[in-house]
């Protein structure tokens, strides 16, 4: 039985560092901000700027495991494929794998499951993620991967949401775009996604979970999406261009300096 050091160990060179918010760098996702007009950098992004502003309780503490890019990331191919009803059974399966050890190996081995803690002031005692409002019904795919999961991660896992009558658009969250099931209320939840790009469904997540009773401790997202198509803003390709640069290491949190 392979270990989780067997399973993200060789694919080391397919993860790039999150940066510890700064210049430069969101203080909600830690994903690249933009400058203002006298050149300074805005401290927070623009997609988490509208998406929190846009629902009651949005999450603030948001800790990705490694960064990504649609176009110049093998790690963005697994976690859209990992759940992509088009490719094999048996190579969901793999990536599914791939994807839980990587989580245990971020939260459980390397410990930053006590830098999140500590960060929020608080531990959480479950686990949910954000689901899909296109498998209603459905197990998330990020669900069964946890499944596969060492114990301690699997069994604090729990489905406390569920698709709502509201309609999450691109930076656009919905209060009611899920809704909150009963065993949500008195939870304290470590929210987890695949990706972020915008952030509309997790803090749609957030609000909703909050609205249920529960409390949001903080968000884990496996693969921050970085968007560096628009060349108005060449600071977001300055920023991934710097960090695929970086070693990625995984005794390093984002929540440290």
């Amino acid at each position: 039985m392979p270990s989780v050091r067997d399973l993200t160990d060789p694919y080391r060179s397919t993860f790039v560092t999150v940066p510890s918010a700064g210049e430069g760098v969101c203080d909600v996702c830690h994903g690249p901000t933009t400058r203002r007009s006298d050149g300074t950098f805005w401290p927070t992004c623009w997609s988490c700027g509208e998406t929190t502003k846009r629902v009651d309780h949005p999450v603030r503490l948001i800790v990705p495991v490694s960064l990504t890019h649609t176009a110049e990331s093998q790690w963005y191919a697994v976690l859209k494929e990992y759940k992509a009803e088009w490719q094999s059974s048996d190579v969901r399966a793999r990536y599914r794998q791939r994807i839980a050890a990587m989580l245990a190996r971020f939260l459980i081995s390397e410990g930053h499951d006590g830098c999140i803690g500590a960060a929020a002031g608080d531990e959480w005692d479950a686990i949910a993620v954000v689901p899909s409002t296109r498998r209603s019904g459905a197990r998330h795919p990020l669900e069964e991967a946890i499944q596969v999961a060492p114990p301690r991660l699997r069994e604090q896992l729990e489905t406390l949401l569920e698709p709502g009558p509201g309609t999450i658009g691109r930076n656009s969250p919905a209060e009611d775009g899920y809704r909150a099931l009963p065993a949500a209320n008195g939870r304290r939840v470590l929210l987890v996604d695949d990706t972020l790009a915008g952030g509309a469904h997790l803090q749609s997540a957030a609000t909703a979970l909050v609205a249920g009773g529960a409390d949001v401790i903080a968000a884990v997202v496996l693969g921050r999406v970085v968007d560096t198509s628009d060349d108005r803003y060449p600071e977001k390709r300055e920023f991934w261009e710097r960090q695929h640069r970086t070693r990625f290491d995984f005794s390093r949190c984002c929540l440290e300096e």
